[in-house]
């Protein structure tokens, strides 16, 4: 027996928030991510489906954290 290809899909949320836009679907806020992933991967494993602003927010979030425990610890970076 065949093992399913396993697949991560990445979405770069500005991009295609605002692509969905130009084509003018509306209720953007309704989209459901859900279905659009796996219609993309069809019959493979999805392991993961990141949003890429919320990459970005959370990777902010980690480097504010590590330079308050330096600002805490009076390490100038």
């Amino acid at each position: 027996m065949l093992k399913k290809k396993r697949t991560i899909i990445l979405i770069d949320g500005s991009n295609f928030y605002f692509k969905l836009k130009d084509l003018q679907l509306h209720h953007l806020i309704k989209f459901n991510f859900s279905n659009f992933a796996l219609s993309l991967a069809k019959s493979d494993e999805i392991i993961t489906v990141p949003y890429g602003s919320e990459l970005l927010k959370l990777a902010f979030a980690r480097k504010r954290r590590f330079i308050t425990v330096y600002q805490i610890k009076e390490i100038n970076i």
